[in-house]
């Protein structure tokens, strides 16, 4: 049998609501200890909300939300807009469009999601990063990030286009990781609950 051979299919609103608010917690758990324990250059912040997204719209974006307000409150102790949370919210809609449209997902299926996320959430991370907090000297993005933003800046890239392919390199394990992982954890939750 194909493990991807897989149909999601639908479940109760309260269940909806009760797995989008946990995965947002998981995220944040998964997140801490790949950045904070870790130290692997890697956001590891939406595998739940992609697997959020292939069980319910509701569920995913429950996720993205919980996870940006529970990473602002004990980050910064305050309830500030986190806007790359916008970048969790694009993540839950396409996997949810991507549920609904596929009824037998396939390796190549999964990789297409993945490289549909890399170039999307790079991008809107980037204009986020742009039009947000480039100009702020207390806000410090992930150090590796940071280098290489650097260096492309150092070589004479618009600080636009900088931000957004600084981002591609982490976006390609973190986004390929995130539609596997989230297809199988949807896969799983979807196959118990019915």
């Amino acid at each position: 049998m194909n493990a991807f051979n897989y149909s999601f299919k639908k479940i109760p609103i309260p269940t909806q609501i009760f797995l989008g608010f946990s995965f947002g917690l998981l995220n944040l758990l998964v997140n801490s200890i790949a950045v904070e324990i870790l130290k692997i250059p890697f956001y590891m912040d939406t595998i739940f909300t992609v697997a959020g997204g292939f069980l319910s719209l509701p569920c995913g974006l429950i996720c993205a939300v919980i996870y940006h307000m529970a990473e602002v409150i004990i980050k910064y102790g305050n309830i500030i807009p986190s806007w790359f949370g916008l970048c969790s919210i694009t993540v839950a809609l396409i996997s949810w469009l991507g549920a609904r449209k596929e009824k037998e997902f396939s390796i190549f299926k999964l990789l297409l999601m993945s490289v549909l996320l890399i170039v999307i959430i790079s991008t809107e991370g980037g204009i986020i990063y742009d039009t947000f907090y480039a100009s702020k000297t207390d806000f410090v993005e992930d150090q590796a990030n940071n280098l290489f933003t650097f260096s492309l800046l150092m070589n004479k890239i618009p600080l636009l286009w900088a931000s957004i392919i600084s981002r591609i390199p982490v976006s390609i394990v973190d986004k390929t990781v995130a539609v596997f992982g989230g297809f199988f954890i949807a896969k799983y939750f979807n196959t118990s609950l019915r």
